[in-house]
């Protein structure tokens, strides 16, 4: 992520790409109220590979309890 801030468009869009990429999700199937639990099937260790994908494009250390809220986590 090179520039400073990125809109929440943008945001949501590299997520969903993400999802899409790593575990397979159909891009129509995630919106922004996604829970990644419940409506996408994103469990402890798929939502590690989330944050360490995240941590890479932001360049931002994410705290271990970030790590396990998100699984549970709405993506707004």
């Amino acid at each position: 992520m090179t520039e400073v801030a990125k809109s929440q468009a943008e945001i949501f869009d590299h997520i969903a790409g993400v999802l899409v990429d790593l575990f397979e999700l159909e891009r129509e199937d995630i919106t922004p109220e996604s829970n990644l639990y419940e409506d996408l099937d994103i469990d402890s260790i798929d939502a590690i590979d989330l944050i360490v994908e995240l941590k890479q494009w932001t360049g931002k250390k994410f705290s271990p309890k970030l790590s396990r809220w998100s699984a549970r986590c709405r993506m707004w």
